[in-house]
């Protein structure tokens, strides 16, 4: 079934939070629709990037390791 699919959906499944069919309806998508595959790359891309930006400044990383020494 071709079908596209939400961020939501990608999100779900991505955390392991979507029900058992939902899960294996996107794994059979990812493996058989290339179009589905890519915007779950896309996706991911995204996410990673998000996580990347989300990342303490090294000079809070400095801080709390002199704090823990201490």
């Amino acid at each position: 079934m071709k079908q596209d699919y939400k961020q939501a959906k990608f999100l779900r499944f991505y955390y392991g939070e979507c029900d058992i069919l939902d899960r294996l309806e996107i794994e059979n998508e990812l493996e058989t629709n290339v179009r589905a595959n890519h915007q779950y790359a896309t996706f991911y891309a995204g996410l990673l990037d998000n996580l990347k930006t989300l990342s303490p400044k090294q000079s809070s990383i400095d801080k709390i390791l002199a704090y823990a020494r201490s």
